[in-house]
């Protein structure tokens, strides 16, 4: 065959014929190879046209899409913008610095870019970023590097993100993996560097991540894992956070700390690789150990101040308006100091359960058979009132099951069964496990936690607490300041956040008789020497008609001549009522007024005998006026809002103004001294400093309370019912002086003791003077407030300072 033909030039010709031919017929001539080597440049021609046009198009494409989608995603901000609409956490701080509440719809607190240690930003960038500062805002190799996985996987399984494309999808787009979410992302992140600098999409990066653990942002995450603000944080520290930033629950060190400690390792590799730091530098950060702050250690305070925080919180709302709250990013100072805020939750607490053991208040009042409960039941019910029970009224329920699985008893006011918690009986256990406490049958007084409305589904069972016992509220206020250093408005927060101390108005008692004096003696109407027969008169009501003829409370009258100073010491009712009737009842209302006291004052004699209701917090602030020496100015709570960036936002402001004379309430304080030293609280001479005081009890032990002093602190406390229940035989100087008593011992421990001192040129009165003989056909008895003999051992207990209680053990 010859050279150069193919099977298909001879006609008959077979494969195998042409397999056969000699390898070198089958080689091109020569004179072949320059058509071959030109159709080889065509198709190179071709595919460089082809690619050309293929870019082309993608290029065209790009830009397409870019122009569709730069006038339909959302404009770029400034970061100015950014601190003005991010939500940030608010927090209320103690006037010792520390946490007692924080609030808001996300945990983040955004720090400014100065405030942001460069370790951070370099640990932040080496994990994250290495090439943030030198890119554009695309890594257009690891995009490409991501799609051929992508592709390889069919599945979207890496993403390549740089630092500007992250902030992209964080602040503007959804977490969704698609074609069209991630050109979004590269659209964005074109914008984003265009507009912002590198330095501001740090920070607003740094500011805005999930750090895990519910916490938002560098400053959360820092004060979290660590309770460091940013300027004590540690290379260490820096690179921990650093490596959670990628997947923040999986190497959370509280989750896994060994997984943590090998990341840390790796960002601390990263950064001295990229000439962020010393590769000595790396090796020394990680001998370190990590060193985390924990559950038990977070926010020690954040929990005490309930009732507090509450005040607060309607505060910072009533003056920079709930918009502004719900921003967040305040930071409101307050006077609350945490050690007596402590002292005062703990004393009210102890004090209460000691009530509960004096009158055996954890018994039930009663009980009923099995086969007695839903006749019982249907009989609480007709007495529920028509349109629910509302949160904290108290009602009666039947305990119906005791369900130790879910630690709870069963309880039915008539709507159907609720939920009464093991743990909201502990107050009545006195050591006891809280299930063997009640049994089926017991009826008690308990109260929802919300308002309900039955009968009720089975699945949505609502939640009771207890109420046995009595509540009771404490105020401490500084004199000279008026800073409100604990407040305590129940015996907790949780179950019973109904404020006491400054929203429940009371009838005042005997602590109202002070204001009577003082302003006896202002008005000259009477002087501390002056002296009143212990015996009962007969009062006319006025245009009314009738009499009145107001009673001791011993019920008894010794005929004996009390001196003014003397009478109120002893707390002589119908002294005090004569008092009045010389003073006038005009004077002591201006008076009252002055004190700041803005209840109703009714207009009779009464009034004398604490008929006016008046806050815990009201009542301490108008005695905080005595031991200011005459002047007032409303207490204070809150001294200084403060947005993160520093500015204030409200300052507290005012001055003192004078309201009585030096002298007159140099002579009150006297008079109340005598209270401690020779009349109705002298039990608290043992607290070991000088106190003055008042006790008040009203009819049947419905309110009892005990008003007073030291030179440095003013406290009242209030026991009593929520529903006005009579307590027999509680006075105020059985029930609340004990727990003044243990609170100002406490409070004021480790501090020197001072003396209270009369004012410049005003001379202390001499020592108190015994009444005169009464005449013979009366029969002397003391008058002061009876103290049953079955109550003295547990007011012993209750009486005890904290000096005391160690001395015993």
């Amino acid at each position: 065959m010859p050279f150069g033909w193919t099977k298909t030039n001879l006609p008959g010709s077979s494969q195998r014929d042409f397999a056969r031919a000699p390898r070198e017929s089958r080689r091109p001539s020569p004179g072949r190879a320059k058509p071959r080597r030109t159709k080889l440049r065509r198709w190179f021609g071709l595919c460089v046209l082809l690619a050309t046009l293929g870019l082309a198009f993608a290029i065209i494409g790009y830009w397409g899409l870019v122009f569709y989608y730069e006038h339909r995603l959302p404009a770029v901000f400034r970061t100015q913008d950014y601190l003005a609409e991010t939500t940030q956490l608010n927090r209320i701080m103690s006037a010792d610095g520390a946490v007692l509440y924080e609030y808001g719809d996300q945990r983040r607190s955004v720090v400014p870019e100065a405030k942001i240690p460069q370790r951070i930003k370099d640990a932040v960038l080496a994990a994250e970023d290495a090439d943030f500062y030198r890119h554009d805002g695309l890594d257009y190799l690891g995009m490409a590097r991501a799609m051929y996985k992508n592709l390889r996987d069919q599945r979207f399984s890496q993403g390549a993100s740089t630092i500007t494309q992250q902030i992209a999808k964080t602040f503007f787009l959804s977490s969704e993996k698609s074609i069209e979410r991630k050109l979004k992302e590269v659209v964005l992140a074109r914008r984003l560097e265009h507009e912002l600098s590198k330095d501001e999409l740090l920070y607003l990066y740094l500011n805005q991540i999930y750090w895990g653990h519910g916490r938002y942002g560098i400053g959360e995450a820092a004060r979290f894992y660590f309770g460091k603000d940013l300027a004590s944080v540690t290379l260490s520290d820096a690179a921990l956070l650093a490596g959670m930033i990628a997947a923040p629950e999986r190497y959370s060190p509280f989750k896994n700390l060994r997984r943590a400690t090998e990341r840390r390792a790796f960002v601390l590799d990263q950064m001295a690789l990229h000439g962020f730091i010393l590769s000595e530098d790396a090796d020394a950060a990680k001998r370190e150990p990590i060193r985390l702050r924990f559950s038990a250690d977070r926010d020690p305070h954040i929990g005490i101040a309930g009732y507090a925080s509450a005040m607060v919180r309607q505060f910072v709302v009533n003056t920079v308006g709930s918009a502004r709250v719900a921003q967040g990013g305040l930071l409101v100072h307050t006077t609350i100091d945490t050690r007596m805020q402590r002292v005062a939750e703990q004393t009210i607490q102890r004090g209460l359960v000691g009530v509960d053991r004096m009158f055996d208040l954890a018994r039930p009042l009663q009980h009923v058979s099995t086969g007695r409960i839903n006749r019982l039941t249907a009989q609480l019910r007709r007495k529920l009132p028509k349109g629910g029970v509302r949160s904290g009224k108290i009602v009666l329920g039947v305990v119906t099951a005791v369900d130790t699985a879910s630690k709870h008893y069963v309880i039915n006011i008539g709507y159907g069964p609720g939920r009464l918690p093991f743990d909201a009986v502990a107050r009545y256990a006195d050591g006891k496990p809280p299930a063997s406490l009640y049994r089926v049958g017991d009826v008690l007084r308990v109260s929802p936690r919300q308002t309900v409305r039955g009968p009720w589904s089975k699945e949505r069972l609502p939640t009771f607490n207890i109420d046995q016992g009595p509540q009771a509220s404490l105020v401490a206020i500084e004199p000279r300041t008026r800073a409100i250093r604990a407040l305590v408005g129940g015996y907790d927060y949780s179950t019973h956040p109904y404020n006491r101390a400054a929203s429940a108005r009371r009838q005042a008692g005997s602590t109202f008789k002070p204001l009577v004096f003082a302003a006896a003696l202002e008005s000259g109407a009477i002087t501390t020497d002056m002296r009143f027969a212990n015996i009962p008169e007969t009062y006319s009501r006025g245009t009314g008609g009738g009499v009145w003829q107001p009673k001791n409370f011993s019920k008894r009258y010794d005929g004996k001549r009390y001196t003014a100073r003397l009478a109120l010491a002893k707390s002589i009712n119908v002294i005090a009522v004569k008092v009045l009737q010389k003073l006038g009842l005009d004077k002591l209302t201006a008076f009252a007024r002055r004190l700041g006291l803005k209840g109703a004052i009714a207009r009779d004699l009464s009034v004398a005998l604490g008929s006016t209701e008046v806050s815990p917090l009201e009542l301490a602030n108008a005695y905080a006026s005595f031991a200011a020496l005459g002047m007032y100015r409303d207490a204070i709570l809150v001294t200084k809002i403060e947005d993160n960036a520093g500015k204030v936002l409200f300052q507290q402001s005012g001055k003192a103004s004078r309201v009585m004379s030096s002298e007159v309430a140099w002579r009150a304080i006297e008079m109340l001294r005598a209270v401690v030293t020779h009349g109705t609280a002298k039990r608290l001479h043992r607290i070991g400093r000088p106190v003055a005081g008042k006790t008040g009890t009203t009819d049947k032990g419905i309110d009892n309370w005990f008003a007073g002093f030291s030179k440095e602190l003013v406290s009242v406390v209030w026991v009593g019912f929520d529903d006005r229940r009579a307590v027999e035989k509680a006075t105020g100087g059985t029930l609340a002086a004990p727990i003044f008593g243990r609170f100002i011992a406490a409070a004021l421990e480790g501090r020197s003791v001072r003396n209270f001192k009369p004012p410049r040129g005003v001379k202390a009165l001499p020592r108190v003077v015994a009444p005169e003989a009464a005449p013979r056909k009366i029969q002397p008895v003391d008058p002061t407030e009876p103290t049953p003999d079955r109550l003295l051992q547990q007011m012993e207990l209750l009486y005890r300072t904290p000096n005391e209680d160690r001395k015993a053990q």
